[in-house]
């Protein structure tokens, strides 16, 4: 665990997140269903893997209502059908432990502690710390935006967990939300920030993107390599994803006994490093499914 840290750079809410036994630690990861599942959550995914081995009790947390709660990045009609496609995709990596929002989310107890939760967070602060994931801007965001962030912080309390798991761009949420946890409800957490992911078009990879920005978990080699192509103009010989697998996928995937290869880059060979990176990158899809 310490090298897996040390290696990735990741950040913890204290320095002994390093050393102390993960066995029996409840480790949290949420998600919201606004698309397919993608190579995004790759590192996540064998994160968790590598702390469930570790004997950590993994729980994935299907965040349904939040694709709504967002700019409606996920259709209010079609979040059954999204969330439903995760569990399969999820299913499929066997990662055990999944959990549902709306399963929770109308408890009275939960409600209760919402409206507690409420009392002690500001809204330009709560507005501020959902920058990273919010589409609508602060001067523009509805109260969904509120219910989004205010949401998300109280699930590190309710659901109990020692570390919550997620990308930087989530990090401010729990910056702000974990000390107002620990002092207002008598929880505390841990917490890892993993690297964000670059995407085929944009600086980085989400799963409400358009599908030519990312690279969904049921791709096949022939598609991947056909968004890369299609995307990456032929005089940029620098692929920023490659550098990603390379530095923390491959690694990753190495501490929990997956064979993964290094991309040799070719220089003033896009097509050979493209070309390379669909295989192997669509090969890892497949071991850390059948791990």
């Amino acid at each position: 665990m310490n090298e897996l840290l040390t290696s990735l750079d990741l950040i913890g809410a204290e320095s002994d997140l390093k050393t102390y036994n993960l066995k029996g630690k409840k480790i949290i990861w949420g998600l919201a269903p606004t698309g397919r599942m993608h190579a995004g959550y790759l590192a996540i995914l064998l994160l968790l893997k590598k702390l469930q081995m570790d004997g950590a009790e993994i729980i994935i947390l299907l965040a349904n209502y939040h694709g709504y709660l967002d700019s409606t990045k996920a259709q209010w009609n079609a979040l059954s059908k999204k969330t439903n496609e995760y569990k399969q995709d999820l299913k499929a990596i066997n990662l055990a432990g999944t959990i549902e929002a709306k399963d929770f989310y109308g408890k009275p107890e939960y409600i209760e502690k919402l409206f507690f939760l409420s009392e002690h967070c500001q809204v330009k602060k709560i507005l501020e710390a959902g920058i990273g994931t919010l589409k609508k801007r602060v001067e523009e965001a509805n109260a969904s935006s509120v219910i989004y962030v205010l949401t998300q912080i109280l699930d590190i309390g309710y659901l109990e967990s020692d570390i919550v798991v997620c990308g930087l761009d989530e990090s401010p949420v729990y910056r702000l939300g974990i000390p107002i946890m620990d002092k207002y409800m008598n929880w505390n957490s841990n917490y890892i920030y993993m690297p964000m992911v670059p995407g085929i078009t944009e600086l980085e990879m989400h799963a409400s993107d358009s599908r030519s920005n990312k690279i969904n978990l049921i791709d096949t080699q022939k598609k991947i390599l056909e968004k890369l192509n299609s995307q990456h103009r032929k005089e940029f010989g620098h692929v920023p994803l490659i550098d990603h697998y390379n530095n923390v996928l491959v690694p990753l995937a190495h501490l929990i006994g997956i064979r993964a290869k290094i991309i040799e880059h070719k220089k003033n060979n896009l097509e050979y490093n493209l070309e390379l990176l669909s295989i192997y990158i669509k090969d890892l899809i497949d071991q850390v499914k059948n791990e």
